[in-house]
């Protein structure tokens, strides 16, 4: 009966360090997408995606049925525009991936022409702003990154 409790212990710290490295990183996540809200007066929504923004599955380059979750929500309007900002959790298995999408309603291009890692997609007068990586995986945009596309609005 003594090396029962010896047997538990050995994978309860290894556990906890892969439940660290899932669960760490998107709560720092989520209080820096909730603080970037709260710097730019945009209302953080959490998992709910407003009816507002519907993009048109056939043009946008992440398909979009392959979306499992999304998360880390804001809108709002900046200088002006309406701005959807939200991060998804796509694929599945082990090429799952999240990716940050940057939605601006507008008239035309709010971004301007960009070079490579960045791809705007316009769909229904949206344009979604994603940053494309190496051999079309797609990468979270930086918090900085999306200050920096916010202030050039």
């Amino acid at each position: 009966m003594s090396s029962i409790p010896g047997l538990f212990l050995i994978p309860f710290p290894a556990l906890a360090m892969v439940v660290a490295l899932l669960f760490v990183p998107r709560y720092i996540r989520a209080r820096a997408m909730m603080t970037l809200a709260n710097r730019w007066n945009l209302s953080y929504q959490g998992s709910k995606l407003p009816g507002s923004f519907p993009l048109d599955r056939r043009r946008f380059p992440i398909p979009l049925n392959s979306f499992h979750k999304v998360f880390h929500v804001i809108s709002g309007t900046c200088r002006g525009k309406q701005v959807l900002i939200l991060e998804v959790l796509a694929g599945s298995g082990r090429s799952a991936y999240d990716t940050t999408i940057l939605a601006v309603r507008a008239d035309q291009n709010p971004f301007g022409p960009l070079d490579k890692p960045w791809k705007v997609i316009e769909s229904n007068g949206w344009y979604a702003l994603i940053r494309v990586g190496f051999w079309r995986m797609y990468w979270s945009i930086s918090i900085s990154q999306i200050e920096t596309f916010l202030g050039r609005l």
